[in-house]
């Protein structure tokens, strides 16, 4: 919890649906880990965190928690909560119950360091939500009882292919599913402008024909800046024009920007020869993108293989499995100016320009987990192309060698094994079935070298890029 990037944003972020509410109560758990964290800063100098003998007597109820360190205090103010909690509660119910809480048991003494702490999760005074059913909250990063709140206004910046036009950002390392901090869209609520606690924070910005930025800035008290963020158009978009052929269904959904949703190959299909028959399982299946009729420098792909919710108008998407999604992958490029090349079903036309590493998306047991097939980056030599070929070597079932019966003996063979062994499967956990021909990937995102980049001119105090 100590370096967990979740916060009030990040409800459903574990898109597989199966057990998102065991996901979404660890943006609980990390707000009161860091709560317990900033009490016991504020107490250590009198009451040392570090005092065992101290925290004993506390643990055992000799000491009354205004004698004790932080730690205690959170505890106290935590169960004292729970009694205040409304049935039906959301999270920010329950900061409130903590909050009347601190008032009840040490008046007060401790309301600045809260809100702070909540406000940095996400939970903070502008923070919204409907009721406990609501999936898209409406996060808050500033404080009722601070003065040195940052003020950021995020722009897109120009790095040489336009300047993005709908630019979304969120806070953390998700962006399916995500209530967003704030965007550059006049058609929306949302602000471009938002006040944050200081602090340091993770952001990913998304936007139609950019694909995905990542960066992380960190907001000293009461700075005023607007934060360019260099978005770089997107050569396999849909929006620009890119278009997807290949193998399996869904198509466009790996070309169109986002993760929300996902391209997917469920049965055999193609040859023996194209290394997709049966017997090869997921190996050798493929998706082709045309970037264009004229070749462009390519030095770079980001790949996403996150799952989502199952969807009742979507049939497909009540099938996934965590071990279908993709494991490691080739990259291949091919020039159609070139004589004689067609850029289709000719494998000798491509070249491969980036072979991954078996554990591109590392999961491990007891299954794989949304941090483990969120966006990557993956970076080669560049190289000038027409068309961009992502081909399957394994999913998680076929590649991940915690999943395979022989390296696998200890988990329990009913409820827990994530057995992909054909031979030994547990037909009993149709979840667990081993996905041995199916496969998702939810974006394939390419990038060129950044021509220039232009700062956004008119922040009120300065204005910085990531």
């Amino acid at each position: 919890m100590n370096v967990s990037p979740l916060n009030y944003s990040d409800l459903e972020y574990d898109g597989n649906g199966t057990t998102t509410a065991h996901a979404d109560s660890e943006i609980w758990s990390a707000t009161n880990y860091d709560l317990a964290e900033a009490l016991n800063a504020k107490y250590d100098a009198q009451f040392p965190s570090s005092d065992k003998a101290l925290q004993l007597r506390c643990a055992e109820g000799v000491l009354p928690a205004d004698q004790c360190p932080g730690n205690r205090r959170w505890a106290q103010i935590m169960f004292d909560g729970l009694l205040l909690n409304p049935a039906g509660s959301t999270m920010l119910d329950s900061r409130d119950a903590m909050l009347a809480a601190d008032r009840l048991r040490f008046d007060g003494a401790n309301q600045a360091v809260l809100w702070r702490a909540f406000a940095k999760r996400g939970m903070g005074e502008t923070a919204s939500s409907t009721d406990a059913s609501d999936r898209e909250p409406v996060p808050g990063w500033s404080s009722p009882l601070a003065t040195d709140e940052a003020t950021v206004t995020f722009a897109a910046g120009d790095t040489g292919s336009g300047v993005a036009q709908k630019m979304t950002v969120y806070t953390g390392v998700y962006e399916a599913r995500i209530s967003p901090t704030a965007d550059n869209d006049p058609s929306t609520a949302t602000s471009d402008t938002v006040q944050f606690v200081p602090g340091t924070y993770e952001f990913i910005a998304q936007a139609p024909g950019y694909g995905a930025q990542r960066f992380t800035r960190t907001f000293a008290p009461g700075e005023t800046v607007t934060l360019s963020v260099p978005m770089r158009r997107n050569l396999a978009s849909a929006a620009n024009g890119a278009t997807a052929t290949g193998d399996g269904i869904n198509l466009g959904s790996l070309i169109d920007d986002t993760e929300e949703t996902n391209w997917a190959s469920l049965t055999a299909e193609g040859t023996a020869s194209q290394g997709k028959g049966e017997g090869r399982q997921v190996e050798g299946r493929q998706v082709t993108v045309e970037l264009g009729s004229t070749p462009v420098d390519i030095t770079d792909v980001q790949v996403s293989t996150a799952l989502r919710p199952t969807d009742a108008s979507d049939p497909d998407s009540g099938s996934q499995s965590r071990f279908s999604a993709l494991r490691s992958f080739d990259i291949l490029v091919c020039d159609a100016t070139v004589a004689g090349n067609t850029c289709t079903t000719d494998e000798a036309e491509f070249d491969i320009v980036y072979r991954s590493a078996a554990d591109a998306f590392p999961g491990v047991r007891p299954r794989p987990a949304a941090p483990d097939l969120t966006l990557r980056s993956f970076a080669f030599t560049a190289v000038r192309a027409t068309h961009v070929r992502i081909r399957v070597r394994d999913n998680q079932c076929t590649g991940g060698p915690e999943y395979q019966n022989e390296t696998n003996p200890s988990n329990d063979p009913v409820f827990s094994n994530p057995d992909c062994d054909s031979t030994a499967s547990t037909p009993d956990r149709a979840v667990l079935n081993p996905p041995e021909n199916m496969v998702r990937i939810a974006e394939l995102q390419v990038f060129g070298p950044v021509a220039t980049t232009t700062k956004v001119k008119g922040g009120p105090k300065g204005t910085r890029q990531p």
